[in-house]
């Protein structure tokens, strides 16, 4: 049984360009050969004249050989293709698009992962090595935490026992001059006389205390005289008795013309207790003060009781309750 021949599928385009193959003629071979023999063959160009008025040149262009020698041995010439008017074509549905998406990106997917491993791994090696230097630095950072963490409490417990030191320091100073008095607003000869005799003179005279030159252990001016020519005195006596006895009788300078007083020798620093102190009462936060023995009391009011002043920071509180 025969088999039916199936028609050949042929596009538009193929069909139009046989048929205008199939309709062209082409020119005889022999003729183009005789008309090349011919002395209208040879052609002759000739050039303008030229502007400077030059004889114009010839150019004898040799003419063409169409001789079937000359020509190719080809059984058939290409066929001439004429314009064709183009072929709209359908636009591809977003449907299509959106079906072809997945299959791209699945055979696209392992090249891509290539390219962003080859290029993401030296960024990740060095990331993964700088992590292990800042791990490194951190664990250090801790090590000194810790050190400087010990060496604070260290520096707490010794700045603690400085300042215990310090405190005990100044009492032990304090104590040494427990027998000693300072004698403010004393007229005196001149710098180089006896001062020993002048303190005698002063308690015999203004206080009502008998005392010798032998119960003085020294005595020497403090600074240079003041514009009336008054000085500071101070006197180490022989023992606390006649310190305090002579100390207890200073009441009765109370309101004399020459303005002396007498005051315990302090050290630097509760001398700077006095001159907080002083300034309170001139403002009138406090009513009294006074030192005995080289503490320092208080009172806030006439009647109120005695306050001890160890501090700077002791008055502060103090003044801040009343408030």
């Amino acid at each position: 049984m025969n088999k039916r021949k199936q028609p050949e599928h042929i596009s538009p385009i193929e069909k139009s360009f046989r048929r205008r193959f199939r309709s062209s003629s082409l020119p005889d071979i022999t003729t183009m050969a005789d008309q090349s023999k011919s002395p209208e063959s040879n052609i002759t160009v000739v050039t303008p004249t030229q502007p400077s008025g030059s004889p114009t040149q010839q150019t004898m262009v040799p003419p063409l050989d169409l001789s079937a020698a000359a020509l190719p041995t080809t059984h058939s010439a290409p066929p001439v293709v004429t314009p064709v008017a183009p072929v709209a074509m359908e636009q591809p549905s977003a449907s299509f698009i959106a079906s072809l998406v997945p299959h791209l990106a699945h055979a696209l997917n392992p090249y891509l992962t290539s390219i962003v491993q080859s290029a993401v791994k030296p960024l990740h090696d060095h990331i993964m090595q700088q992590d292990k230097v800042i791990m490194e630095q951190k664990k250090r950072i801790d090590e000194q935490e810790v050190t400087i963490h010990d060496l604070q409490r260290a520096n707490d417990d010794l700045s603690s026992r400085v300042e215990e030191a310090e405190c005990q320091v100044e009492e032990l100073e304090q104590y040494g001059r427990r027998n000693s008095l300072r004698f403010h607003n004393i007229t005196i000869p001149s710098l180089g006389c006896d001062t020993d005799k002048v303190i005698v003179d002063l308690c015999k005279d203004k206080l009502g205390v008998s005392i010798t030159e032998d119960d003085i252990s020294r005595s020497h001016p403090i600074g240079q005289p003041n514009r009336q020519g008054k000085v500071q005195l101070i006197a180490r006596f022989r023992n606390w008795k006649i310190k305090n006895n002579i100390y207890v009788s200073k009441k009765k300078l109370r309101g004399s013309d020459d303005k002396i007083f007498i005051t315990e020798d302090l050290t630097s620093y509760r001398q700077s207790i006095i001159r907080y102190i002083s300034a309170a009462k001139r403002d009138r936060k406090i009513a009294s003060y006074w030192t005995n023995d080289g503490r320092i009391f208080v009172k806030l009011s006439e009647r109120g009781s005695k306050i001890l002043i160890r501090s700077v920071e002791d008055l502060h509180a103090t003044l801040s309750s009343q408030q």
